[in-house]
């Protein structure tokens, strides 16, 4: 393992630090591979955003592949393996199926890291939760899907039932779709002070539960086609994040969070991810 020590300078301040594997994903039996994973997905819609932003991962990648995201800085702490799925739609569901799995991201400190916003966002249980310890953060936030998924037979991926009751305390927001909120107990999100869980529920919008049980439905904002879901609810976390940090305003935070996934469904991979101004000028109409 690479000590990260030894490449960020501890008086560096991040706008966004986000932890997960960043992945090869292969489509429909192709035989190439495109760049994936929620970390991913994230990091180049906070690139788009203006953030300085940082991912932590553990992949083979060379960083030509990251040339054309300025802004976008990666720490590699393994080079050992990628983490890599074949996705394939099978009656318009998507299948996972896990070719091989990178290690886990693991950290040894002496100092803790400064960002203003932290987002967690493991694909295939890419590290401890316990991870968030080493660093120091105005807001944070996790999506659970990495955590929640289980390789079954052959590869194939499905959800689990949170057996473990994970430790939420220090996140502030936790994201979740429809399948994965059915797979965690509420009563132990809210006990570890989390502020809010958002849901979201594909082409039928979102909702947002806080601390009082009381929930809130915001409206899905329409897609000129929909070709491919995968990252939409990445940079939707992502866009929720970033917005309520800088506005303190939940609801807004939420809806431009709908608005901007709505255009990552519109083509397949990276591509789709909007800039600030698409997404503002979708969100006024």
């Amino acid at each position: 393992m690479n000590d990260i020590k030894y490449k960020i300078d501890p008086k560096e301040i991040f706008d966004l630090i986000i932890i997960g594997n960043i992945t090869k994903d292969y489509l429909n039996n192709c035989s190439d591979f495109q760049l994936g994973g929620p970390s991913l997905y994230a990091g180049i819609a906070a690139s788009k955003l203006g953030l300085k932003t940082l991912i932590i991962s553990n992949h083979t990648l060379n960083k030509n592949y990251f040339d054309n995201f300025p802004l976008l800085n990666i720490l590699n702490i393994s080079t050992k393996s990628d983490t890599e799925f074949s996705i394939n739609y099978i009656n318009n569901q998507r299948k996972l199926e896990l070719k091989n799995k990178a290690p886990k991201i693991e950290l040894n400190l002496n100092n803790k890291i400064k960002t203003k916003m932290l987002m967690l966002a493991p694909v295939l249980n890419d590290f401890e939760l316990s991870i968030k310890d080493y660093f120091e953060y105005d807001l944070s936030s996790l999506c659970i899907q990495g955590f929640l998924r289980n390789n079954i037979n052959r590869g194939m991926i499905e959800l689990i039932e949170d057996k473990y009751c994970l430790n939420f305390q220090g996140i502030n927001i936790i994201n979740c779709s429809s399948e994965e909120i059915s797979k965690l107990s509420k009563e132990n999100l809210f006990s570890n002070f989390v502020e809010y869980i958002s849901v979201t529920y594909g082409p039928d919008g979102s909702s947002l539960i806080d601390q009082n049980n009381n929930v809130t439905k915001y409206k899905n904002y329409n897609s000129r086609l929909l070709t491919d879901p995968t990252g939409a609810g990445d940079v939707f976390a992502l866009y929720m994040l970033v917005f309520y940090y800088r506005t303190n305003n939940i609801n807004y935070a939420v809806e431009i969070a709908n608005c901007a996934a709505s255009f990552v469904v519109e083509d397949f991979g990276i591509s789709s991810i909007p800039d600030l101004l698409s997404v503002e000028k979708r969100l006024n109409v």
